[in-house]
């Protein structure tokens, strides 16, 4: 096991094997509990998984656990094992992650997670129907949520960020630095909330042929840059108004997103390339989102 973490290799096989064939004592014990909560990712049906699970609180009194909290890294481990869901399109393996992310805290609102969970799923394994079901539920969570209290949350921040200021502790930062960072401050709850709503039009992007589920995910990017005016946020309008058939917007949006990109002075190839790339795809009409046997582009508004 420690070779294979030292080589940054998959475990979580060979973990659940020594699960299974330890004792609690021996498992509870500081050099084995340690290697274990190394790992990075865990099977939510595995014994490792369980094994947390179960001696929660004796695993949190240890002092091995990050802030003495596992909760967190259970959500982690959860995340990371929808992809092998995905992977093997396995709805069971799906409903259990589910189902155990429901009775893990939040900050969100528990539904906001598992429909999440649920939306990233359909939309990976390209499953339009199911994904519809989930987005009826989920984009009504999401959009009817108190807009009041993102504007609560922004004030909040933003007033114990000027408290710093003043107690010195940006006094050796340039103006320019320090409106960055107000900025930040500033969006503190505005931010993720634009990113879970772009997030559901970029699923919908992905697997979605239906034109009204198409127009319904152009409104949502509207409310997203509401919020934010990250470059991510102007691409996956650029991707939407493309499979909506509306080219010229698409290459407006687009080259905006690339803009936006490049004011960031990001070093990140991978990102830049798919800017670059998605760009002439919009250019040429072809698909910037997940093929397969039923996808076209849609014709008019």
């Amino acid at each position: 096991l420690k070779k294979r973490q030292k080589l940054s290799l998959n475990s979580d096989e060979v973990v659940d094997q020594l699960v299974s064939i330890s004792t609690k004592e021996e498992l509870l014990s500081k050099d084995i509990l340690g290697l274990l909560l190394r790992q990075e990712s865990a099977r939510a049906d595995g014994a490792y998984f369980q094994f947390l699970t179960k001696n929660q609180a004796e695993i949190e009194q240890s002092g091995l656990v990050r802030g003495n909290n596992l909760d967190n890294q259970l959500v982690q481990y959860l995340t990371a094992d929808l992809k092998r869901a995905i992977s093997k399109k396995d709805i069971t393996l799906l409903n259990h992650i589910v189902g155990v992310r429901s009775k893990l805290p939040s900050r969100n609102p528990i539904e906001w997670e598992t429909g999440s969970m649920k939306m990233n799923f359909y939309a990976q394994t390209g499953n339009e129907k199911e994904l519809i079901k989930v987005l009826e539920e989920y984009s009504y969570q999401v959009l009817s949520y108190d807009k009041s209290i993102i504007r609560a949350g922004n004030e909040k921040s933003l007033k114990q960020f000027e408290e710093l200021v003043k107690q010195g502790r940006y006094e050796n930062s340039t103006e320019e630095e320090i409106a960055v960072v107000r900025s930040f401050y500033a969006n503190m709850e505005g931010t993720p909330y634009a990113y879970r709503v772009r997030d559901m039009a970029d699923a919908v992007l992905k697997a979605v042929n239906d034109k009204v589920w198409l127009n319904y995910a152009l409104n949502w990017m509207h409310l997203a840059s509401a919020y934010s005016d990250n470059f991510t946020i102007l691409e996956i309008n650029a991707g939407v108004l493309h499979k909506l058939g509306r080219k010229d917007e698409a290459i407006k949006y687009q080259q905006a997103a690339i803009d936006a990109y490049n004011r960031l002075k990001l070093d990140n190839e991978i990102i830049s390339s798919r800017l670059t790339s998605n760009f002439q795809k919009i250019k040429e009409g072809k698909p910037t989102w997940i093929e397969n046997k039923s996808e076209t582009v849609v014709t008019g508004k």
